[in-house]
């Protein structure tokens, strides 16, 4: 027997000012609120040099980054399942390309 695969909306879209609305696969509750998407904010290069402090491993920077593009915490984005945070590398990967 194999797994019935059903359509999927795009993980993603671009917005007008640069930044990304994620489609999260279901609603969540992150930092107290209800969500079925995330806007990341389009990036700065002052971004990525912020997480670069020296003591992170490259997974807690790429959060450090997210959670700050999303204003969300930390744990807040730890706290997403795998599928739904890989929708957010891909589109901090298309906002970063």
């Amino acid at each position: 027997m194999t797994a019935k695969k059903t359509k999927t909306e795009e993980p993603f879209t671009e917005n007008p000012d640069g930044s990304v609305t994620v489609h999260l696969r279901s609603e969540r509750i992150l930092d107290g609120e209800a969500r079925k998407e995330i806007v990341l904010r389009e990036p700065t290069a002052g971004d990525f040099v912020d997480a670069d402090n020296g003591q992170r491993s490259q997974a807690q920077q790429e959060i450090f980054i997210l959670s700050n593009l999303a204003e969300l915490t930390p744990d807040a984005i730890r706290e997403l399942p795998m599928k739904d945070y890989g929708r957010l590398q891909l589109a901090l990967g298309f906002m970063s390309g």
